[in-house]
């Protein structure tokens, strides 16, 4: 027992070292990018700075400050990322399971087609709940 917690713990940290969880999925971190929580009430703020100072975040929590409203992004992993708006404005995107949500905004996103290439870092499938579990574990 204790050598399978072990290599969980090994694992744990080698995942961490890569990435981190932001509640509905697993982002991979790029060469030079940190990443900082902010604690709300009941919401946490993922702040991300890569290496050349540009700034984006990924509210968790369920009641982001903009609306899922705009049109889809994309579909992958049996979640849909859609646009988000505040007065008409494009804001990020957010995505929604169970009553979660995640709102990735900042000056990274456009709200172009192009944005499509950031969500591959981003995974929400069966491998990225697992990292977070990992990650929950380690803590």
């Amino acid at each position: 027992m204790l050598g399978l917690l072990l290599i969980v713990a090994a694992n744990s940290a080698a995942l961490a070292d890569r990435g981190t969880c932001v509640g509905l999925a697993w982002v991979a971190l790029v060469d030079g990018e940190t990443t900082r929580v902010q604690e709300g009430p009941d919401y946490d703020v993922h702040r991300f700075t890569d290496a050349g100072g540009h700034t984006w975040a990924v509210y968790d929590g369920n009641h982001a400050p903009a609306s899922a409203d705009g049109p889809d992004l994309l579909k992958r992993d049996g979640v849909i990322v859609r646009r988000a708006q505040i007065d008409g404005k494009f804001q990020g995107y957010i995505v929604e399971q169970n009553g979660r949500q995640n709102h990735f905004f900042g000056a990274v996103f456009d709200g172009t087609e192009k944005d499509k290439a950031f969500f591959e870092r981003v995974d929400f499938g069966p491998r990225g709940r697992l990292r977070c579990r990992l990650e929950a574990q380690s803590r």
